[in-house]
């Protein structure tokens, strides 16, 4: 004796005709089986990912705590006098210089300015540097500055009463020691 259990053909389906969660759906390709509605929806939600409620907050709650701690290396703090300045977050350190002096030439070490504030530097770092004289004329990428502890040195070839260095360098911040 067969069992007479009503089924709703999705070709029924209306705007206007509801499905309760025990109707049962026809599914199938070559062979026919019935379905409950409340299954079919709770498949879609699986494959969706859509889960409980409090479930998806929580997780929404810990990812947002997460990008916020990702954040921490995008902050930099800014040290430095007149004419040089370090920008520095968790993993680097940006190293600005427009310092002016009185430059000696002849490729012999001489010391363009002292750290501030008990600034040093673990490893030594070089880079090139533009000398512009004091009729801001640039005279070419003509020295390379040296830091080193808490010192800057240059070295440049020629001779200029008054010349401001430009150097731009970026490093690691474990290279630099900041109190």
């Amino acid at each position: 004796m067969a069992i007479n259990i009503p089924l709703v053909h999705i070709s029924d389906l209306t705007e206007k005709k509801t499905i309760s969660d025990d109707d049962y759906m026809l599914t199938g390709g070559s062979t026919a089986s019935k379905v409950k509605w409340s299954t079919i929806v709770s498949l879609i939600k699986t494959k969706l990912g859509i889960g409980n409620i409090e479930d998806s907050i929580s997780k929404i709650q810990s990812d947002i705590s997460t990008l916020n701690s990702d954040f921490s290396s995008l902050q930099y703090k800014d040290y430095g006098i007149d004419g040089f300045a370090i920008k520095i977050n968790s993993q680097l350190a940006m190293i600005y210089m427009w310092y002016g002096k009185s430059l000696t030439g002849g490729n012999t070490n001489q010391t363009l300015l002292t750290l501030p504030n008990g600034i040093t530097f673990n490893n030594e770092v070089f880079t090139p540097c533009e000398i512009i004289d004091g009729s801001w004329t640039p005279r070419g990428n003509t020295g390379y500055i040296t830091i080193h502890n808490n010192t800057v040195d240059i070295r440049c070839k020629d001779t200029t009463s008054y010349g401001v260095v430009i150097a731009n360098v970026i490093v690691p911040a474990s290279y630099i020691n900041i109190p």
